[in-house]
C-alpha cells in the first residue's frame, strides 16, 4: 500500500486554449505564431484531438514581459 505524506502536495493545473486567451488577451494565430518562434510555452497533448498548456508555465510567461515591459526605477 502506498504511503502518503502529510505534506500538500503541488499539482499544475491544466489550461485549455480559451482560458489560456482570456488569460493572456492574446488570439489563438497569435499563441500558436509565438509558440513556432519560441516565444510562448509549448502546449502539451492531453488526448488525440486536445491540447492543454500548464498553468505555471503560462503565469511565468506572464511575469516575464512584465518585467520586460516595466523599466527599472532608479
Amino acid at each position: 500500500m502506498p504511503q502518503y505524506s502529510n505534506e500538500t502536495e503541488h499539482f499544475d493545473r491544466v489550461l485549455r486554449r480559451p482560458q489560456v486567451i482570456a488569460t493572456t488577451g492574446l488570439k489563438r494565430s497569435t499563441i500558436y505564431h509565438l509558440i513556432s518562434l519560441g516565444g510562448f510555452p509549448r502546449q502539451r497533448r492531453l488526448g488525440a484531438s486536445s491540447v492543454g498548456w500548464l498553468q505555471s508555465e503560462i503565469q511565468e510567461w506572464i511575469r516575464q514581459r512584465e518585467i520586460r515591459e516595466c523599466p527599472a526605477h532608479v
